[in-house]
């Protein structure tokens, strides 16, 4: 059976089913409000936003951002998947210095950047739907967590699992992140082989003039399969947990629109 992309199940999901028919409404008004203004004036920038949006439409469209945040995220790491597992025209790219290891080391970064990313995105997601008020440089780990509206719930219990997925890179993501430190990804996959693999392109990319064997077209093959084998099965536990997440937090947000009064 056909395995099912992380984003493509997350948009099924009725949380975002919810949050497109709620949105959708308050998207058109605007669009015709400004589609008027342009062929009023001839302008392309308004010199007054809209109509304010009342506090349910202001609520509706934050939490929406905030999970469509989460659906681009994981649509990305589903392309880093992709790209990790074919290395295309190496002898071309190897012109510009770009050798197996450089290809593996550029999305497999990008990866580990969005998959960290993600824990912190679903905080400031949890933070919207339950309106705790705190700005998103706030929200921490453990601010959300501790407070009386997630703790001991589903909520949390999510996160957390979130969490324990993330942490393995988190440390590593921070290096390269904030000291351009690129990931060590044989010692991360803990592979001496990776190792051999990464130093045998290196020494073909420093060759004058660059010389690619074929034999590395065959190793990259094969650590390839290995490490999209982990990236899909970290993948579709992600999903499972994005999607606990989204079922935790969807009566919340069905009562905040509620309490918040006519749209």
């Amino acid at each position: 059976m056909k395995r099912k992309r992380v984003d493509e199940v997350l948009s099924k999901h009725p949380l975002m089913q919810r949050l497109m028919k709620d949105t959708k409404p308050i998207v058109l008004r605007c669009s015709e409000v400004y589609n008027e203004y342009v062929k009023r004036t001839g302008k392309i920038r308004m010199a007054k936003p809209t109509k304010p949006l009342t506090p349910n439409e202001r609520y509706r469209v934050d939490v929406f951002q905030r999970a469509v945040s989460i659906l681009n995220a994981t649509e990305r790491l589903e392309i880093c998947r992709t790209f990790v597992r074919r290395f295309p025209s190496p002898r071309t790219y190897q012109k510009s210095g770009i050798g197996h290891h450089t290809w593996l080391e550029y999305h497999f970064g990008y990866y580990i950047i969005l998959l960290v990313s993600l824990a912190d995105v679903a905080l400031i997601l949890t933070n919207e739907v339950f309106g705790l008020g705190n700005q998103e440089r706030n929200c921490k780990s453990y601010i959300i967590k501790s407070n009386d509206y997630i703790r001991g719930t589903k909520v949390k219990t999510a996160l957390d699992a979130l969490e324990v997925l993330v942490k393995p890179y988190r440390r590593v993501r921070n290096m390269h992140v904030h000291r351009g430190k690129s990931p060590d990804i044989p010692d991360i996959l803990n592979s001496e082989q990776l190792d051999q693999f990464m130093l045998t392109s290196k020494v073909a990319v420093m060759s004058k003039p660059a010389k690619t064997p074929e034999i590395l077209d065959l190793m990259f093959s094969g650590q390839a399969r290995e490490i999209v084998q982990r990236m899909t099965g970290e993948l579709d536990e992600l999903q499972k947990v994005l999607s606990r997440l989204f079922d935790s937090i969807l009566p919340t947000y069905e009562t905040h629109v509620v309490l918040r009064g006519p749209p």
